[in-house]
């Protein structure tokens, strides 16, 4: 019994009771108040609360990737990425008994693989077996002291559409009437870039002159949840001159990275080459995009055209023709090489 301080008519205080358990069996807690005034006497009665106290407790600590690049953020890892997890069993400090043949078992959610399960080297008698690809069971645990187990888990693929996906892992402990004791859960989110990339170019139409300069535009977007380091390579016309990169004639290649939801745009400008005496040439140029382990992920469909002599060209081979104008020998050659 403790007194408090006065309260005053239609006042409301809250007051914490507090109780420690000296044992592991089950408690039942009754609770009876009593309110004495001036001029009253109230008592009531909270409904009985029963308390069970653990044995002992789980708990599980997650170490990250085992490469750095893998995980995105705190709990957020990339497809196929190995996790590490501390799983800890230890006792509860009121138990005065021995906890011996303790039994545990790890679970890991769908898609998911448990790698290892390790136990500490100077624990000799625990038994660890694999009773599945995402369950392991582990048997004559002692919890004379605390037990770290470290877990590795692969976290598998996602669905194409998907952006992300939760990844449970759970740990359950058993005593050796096979009555559970603890388990805890641990979620982790599988997460993943998607990468688009739209294309377009400023002269849409089907036929170009030779020496044309074009320009072709591409809008590269990851709507995923992952960062997505890349390589962009735009394959350009045959014969042309790519203008916007130095030293760069048939090839353009660009190591980039885009943060989920942000898009960037590259822009290409070409300048065309001749038909070698041919009336018209068809070209095609397109742009991939490569992930970071030099795999193909994304291809654009073939911006084709179709180049035509130039006007300038046209017109002097029709006064050649016509006689109205004469060449000199060597230019004369070239035009008939160009005519095959």
């Amino acid at each position: 019994m403790f007194d408090m301080e006065d309260i005053r008519a239609g006042e409301k205080r809250p007051v914490r009771i507090t109780f420690k358990a000296t044992g592991t069996e089950s408690l039942e807690l009754k609770i009876r108040t009593r309110a004495e005034g001036t001029n009253v006497i109230k008592e009531t009665t909270a409904d009985k609360v029963e308390v069970a106290v653990k044995e002992a407790e789980l708990d599980i600590k997650a170490l990250g990737a085992r490469y750095d690049s893998d995980m995105v953020q705190i709990d957020r890892y990339k497809e196929n990425t190995e996790v590490g997890f501390d799983i800890k069993a230890s006792k509860n400090i009121i138990v005065d008994k021995e906890l011996n043949n303790i039994r545990l078992k790890i679970l890991a959610s769908d898609n998911t693989e448990i790698s290892s399960v390790e136990k500490f080297a100077d624990d000799q008698n625990i038994e660890i077996t694999r009773v599945n690809e995402r369950e392991f069971d582990i048997k004559n645990v002692s919890l004379n002291t605390a037990k770290t187990f470290e877990t590795v888990i692969k976290t598998g693929t996602i669905g194409e559409q998907q952006t992300y996906k939760p990844i449970n892992i759970k740990a359950e402990m058993y005593d050796e009437s096979n009555q559970m004791i603890d388990s805890k859960d641990y979620t982790i989110n599988v997460v993943k870039p998607i990468v688009t990339m739209e294309q377009s170019t400023n002269k849409n139409k089907t036929y170009l002159e030779e020496g044309e300069k074009i320009e072709y535009k591409y809008v590269l977007k990851n709507s995923g949840t992952a960062p997505a380091s890349m390589k962009f390579v735009f394959n350009s016309p045959e014969g042309s001159k790519v203008l916007s990169e130095q030293g760069s004639v048939k090839k353009v290649e660009k190591e980039l990275t885009l943060n989920p939801f942000e898009s960037k745009e590259i822009i290409i400008q070409v300048e065309l080459g001749g038909n070698n005496g041919v009336d018209r040439v068809s070209i095609s140029a397109n742009a991939e995009i490569y992930n970071e382990y030099g795999f193909k992920v994304y291809e654009t469909n073939p911006i084709t055209q179709i180049v035509e002599k130039n006007a300038t060209t046209k017109r002097k081979e029709d006064l050649i023709r016509q006689g109205k104008l004469k060449v000199s020998e060597n230019e004369m050659k070239a035009l008939r090489n160009r005519r095959g």
